[in-house]
């Protein structure tokens, strides 16, 4: 089938896994096609970026060239995979014709440039393509809820810079990875996040990095479990409870009270028991009055019994 051929060919170098037979079907019926008006070739600019992030990650107008020389192949039943290699890889055919040395033997200084040409072509692409982030897969699991942090990372990170560290690390790290070195390791400095992972080994990196999301997405489902069980158990021990209507004919049941309302009940049922009340700690009542009145005793004019007048003193009074 030249179609599928002519996509083979021009998905090799630059799509780094095996693509989905259903999309690639899907685009081989386009393909066969043979319609090159704007709509057609901008649901393979789309189909292509989803599944080649070297493609999406170049300009809109050498994306629309490269579709439009791929339904050429197609129809001619030719392969572009010698245009498709060029197209792709811009910084090999920079450092063929420069004369500066492979990837691998970058010097400080050239992979500075390096980087700034593709972070300028990335940002390029993506302002010409029509904004968001840059179509990639990433490797890393679905995480579930706030445990990961994979989500504000991307969200925060440059997709202009994530597509040049892609481009540096040879498609070999995740989306989710290089955004949290980009923002979390290097605070959003491009070239001390290519620098680390040059230094670093990415691969034992990436695979510690996801152990710790795991250990985190575990400790929040934990707390979350938690945190529902402790407030079943407040509910069930303080939350009210609904009480059933009287049956009919049958006996009526006691309305909700306040905790304190039985206590005042019991206490009116039994007038007889000695209240006894107390102020400055002495019982000043047992009656259970609640206004209390002190009665002092009546004064008697000052009478203590036998009083002896000065003429009546006898012999021996003192």
């Amino acid at each position: 089938m030249a179609a599928r051929a002519a996509l083979d060919a021009f998905l090799a170098p630059i799509a780094p896994a095996a693509i989905d037979e259903a999309l690639a079907d899907y685009v081989c019926a386009l393909l066969d096609d043979g319609d090159a008006d704007e709509d057609a070739v901008q649901q393979l600019v789309e189909l292509l970026g989803e599944v080649a992030p070297a493609f999406a990650a170049r300009g809109a107008e050498q994306q629309t060239d490269d579709v439009l020389g791929l339904i050429e192949a197609a129809r001619s039943g030719c392969n572009i995979d010698g245009a498709a290699a060029s197209g792709s890889r811009p910084d090999a055919a920079a450092a063929s014709s420069s004369g500066a040395p492979p990837p691998g033997e970058l010097t400080a200084e050239a992979l500075v440039a390096r980087l700034r040409q593709l972070q300028v072509e990335a940002c390029a692409s993506d302002g010409g393509g029509g904004g968001g982030p840059v179509a990639r897969t990433s490797s890393c699991g679905s995480g579930g809820g706030g445990a990961c942090q994979e989500d504000s990372d991307l969200e925060n990170a440059d997709p202009g810079a994530l597509a040049a560290l892609w481009e540096l690390s040879n498609g070999a790290a995740s989306d989710g990875f290089l955004a949290h070195v980009l923002v979390r390791r290097c605070s959003g400095d491009v070239e001390a996040a290519a620098g680390w992972l040059i230094e670093q080994d990415v691969e034992a990196e990436e695979q510690a990095w996801q152990r710790a999301r795991e250990e985190a997405r575990e400790a929040a489902q934990l707390a979350a479990l938690e945190r529902q069980r402790s407030k079943a158990a407040v509910l069930n021990r303080f939350d009210l409870r609904p009480v059933s209507g009287p049956a009919e004919g049958g006996k009526k049941e006691r309305p909700l009270e306040a905790w304190t309302a039985g206590k005042q009940q019991q206490q009116q049922q039994q007038p007889g028991k000695p209240q006894v009340r107390y102020r400055e700690g002495v019982a000043v009542t047992s009656r259970g009055e609640k206004y209390v009145v002190e009665r002092p005793p009546d004064w008697d004019g000052g009478s203590r019994g036998k009083v002896y007048t000065k003429g009546k003193r006898g012999k021996g009074f003192v």
